[in-house]
């Protein structure tokens, strides 16, 4: 009976510690997303910009906004 105790005992401890597994890969998995959702936004700024019209005012100093301190 006491081997059993014992058995329950490290079954519980399994439990919570890929419990905890699971919450950090949910976590990291939430990250990822926001990461993946800013990616796309600076694509589409990307792809709406006109490189040709920055082109043709070849010579003229384009003002390109600094995002420094933003992830």
């Amino acid at each position: 009976l006491g081997l059993l105790y014992k058995d329950v005992d490290r079954l519980g401890m399994r439990v919570e510690n890929l419990g905890r597994h699971f919450s950090q890969a949910s976590k990291d998995v939430e990250e990822i997303k926001i990461s993946a959702a800013k990616a796309g936004v600076r694509a589409r700024r990307l792809d709406a910009f006109d490189f040709e019209e920055l082109e043709e005012r070849s010579g003229e100093a384009v003002k390109l906004s600094s995002n420094k301190g933003t992830s």
